[in-house]
């Protein structure tokens, strides 16, 4: 997987509810606990036999609907129908986790005047790479960002008040996230809470130069 992009490129596993093989960093692991409970395994390490599903609600719902954990893990096992809903809210969790990180590495510039100074920067120094972070119910100016910030990931998945109270802030509308480690993380994380829940993300094509394209948040390829 490109560390940036989240593009996939690394291994691949089996799906086990249609037996396709995934790309693993678009896949999550589920495991049963000491009480038979089925419970997701985000970081993937959790001990003992896991099941791997495409990180899609669609996946989960159906592999409740079909009795798929009991059959891969070979045991009795618990699903919650709900299980779902609960894996969004630990992505949504995961991805505002690197908002905070970032903050406190200082890899995060918040509020539109200082990103599209900082856009702006990088433009000029020819640096690319990093994340836009625009809230879901931005106002129309953030457009102007958007056109900035070419070779950018682009991502619009968080309420403002969930971005503020990442900076101790009671609401956050536009922030950007320098290129590295942090930001990686938030794409991975972010590529997987979308088969979870509807939102803009934009991933820039790096692999064709000069040719931007993308990912839309129906998980379509989009070429400009």
């Amino acid at each position: 997987m490109d560390a940036m992009t989240g593009l996939a490129s690394g291994p691949v596993r089996r799906n086990a509810v249609d037996r396709e093989r995934v790309p693993a960093c678009d896949m999550i692991r589920y495991v049963a606990d000491d009480e038979g409970r089925v419970v997701p395994d985000l970081a993937g390490k959790l001990p003992g036999r896991g099941v791997w599903l495409a990180a899609s609600r669609d996946a989960v719902v159906l592999a409740v609907r079909r009795n798929v954990f009991a059959r891969e893990l070979r045991r009795k096992v618990v699903a919650d129908p709900g299980l779902a809903d609960r894996v969004e809210a630990l992505l949504l969790r995961r991805c505002l986790q690197q908002l905070s990180l970032a903050r406190r590495a200082g890899q995060l510039v918040a509020g539109f005047d200082q990103v599209a100074a900082a856009l702006s920067a990088d433009t000029a120094g020819g640096r690319s790479g990093g994340v836009l972070v625009l809230a879901r119910d931005a106002a129309a100016d953030a457009e102007r960002l958007r056109r900035a910030a070419r070779g950018r990931v682009v991502l619009s998945a968080f309420s403002r008040e969930d971005m503020g109270r990442q900076i101790g802030r009671d609401a956050l509308v536009y922030a950007s996230m320098e290129g590295g480690a942090i930001a990686a993380k938030l794409v991975a994380e972010a590529r997987k809470l979308r088969g979870f829940r509807d939102f803009e993300m934009i991933i820039p094509d790096r692999r064709s130069p000069g040719h931007e394209g993308g990912t839309t948040k129906e998980g379509k390829s989009r070429t400009q």
